[in-house]
């Protein structure tokens, strides 16, 4: 963990990145506190954070914890703010993450100008979505992108250091509370996979074989797959001893019934 800190230091420690990362988190924070916008899924806000078995039986069962554990229905007015605090500097944690591994792969050969940039397109539009005026999952979603670069950077390390099945099972169970936590989340898992691996081919091409990057994404994918078949089976577990049917995301027809009364 040593390392990790040391690494995020870098980053931290340069007032050029700080100064434009913070500048972008609070200027898009800003505007989606100001511009709130009213969407279909606000009827369902309740499932989507968790309220109800519902949110479990989806098979989106971490997202039943940060209820619990922040007052989402018993304090939201008062805890908003603070939980919206936690989940930007988890969004920044991730960009610092993603950089932390562009840097590696790419030999120090993308500048701090260019990673700070990225930092604020990946900062802006995760901000400025719908999710986070409407749906209060904005902690689940920005944990989950976290944990997602966590566990890359884990891969990562392990793929160059000593095998450590404590390290494996950390990494399973990361991807499992990513999985379980916003399917779409995943997303950022692939796509950072790709982009470091890219970089490292562009930037190393001497050592990285077809052979090489063939092992090395199938030893991320196989921790995504780890993720996906512990979600299955703790989804399953909880469905059959909870005596809970079965749920999809799909279910969210709304009936636009109008009473007798016209209202």
């Amino acid at each position: 963990m040593k390392k990790y800190f040391d690494e995020v230091m870098i980053f931290i420690s340069d007032r050029f990145y700080c100064g434009l990362t913070l500048l972008t988190v609070v200027i898009a924070y800003g505007y989606a506190a100001t511009n709130i916008s009213i969407g279909i899924d606000d009827i369902r806000g309740q499932l989507e954070i968790g309220e109800g078995r519902q949110v479990i039986a989806s098979g989106r069962f971490s997202q039943a914890i940060w209820p619990s554990l922040l007052g989402y229905h018993t304090k939201w007015i008062e805890n908003s703010f603070a939980i919206d605090v936690i989940a930007v500097l988890l969004l920044m944690l991730s960009a610092v993450n993603c950089c932390i591994l562009f840097r590696k792969r790419s030999k120090d050969h993308i500048s701090m100008i260019a990673l700070t940039i990225f930092s604020s397109l990946m900062l802006t539009y995760p901000l400025i979505n719908e999710f986070w005026e409407y749906t209060h999952i904005n902690l689940c979603i920005c944990t989950g992108i976290f944990l997602s670069t966590m566990v890359i950077y884990l891969v990562d390390d392990w793929l160059e250091t000593k095998w450590n099945i404590w390290k494996v099972i950390l990494i399973a169970l990361l991807m499992m509370f990513v999985c379980t936590s916003y399917e779409a989340v995943v997303c950022v898992y692939i796509f950072i996979v790709f982009a470091i691996l890219f970089l490292a081919v562009l930037f190393d091409s001497d050592k990285w074989s077809m052979k090489l990057l063939i092992k090395t994404g199938f030893v991320y994918v196989t921790a995504l797959v780890s993720g996906i078949v512990g979600r299955v089976v703790i989804h399953k577990l909880i469905t059959v001893l909870l005596n809970m049917p079965y749920d999809t995301n799909g279910n969210t027809g709304i009936s636009w019934k109008i009473s007798e009364l016209g209202t």
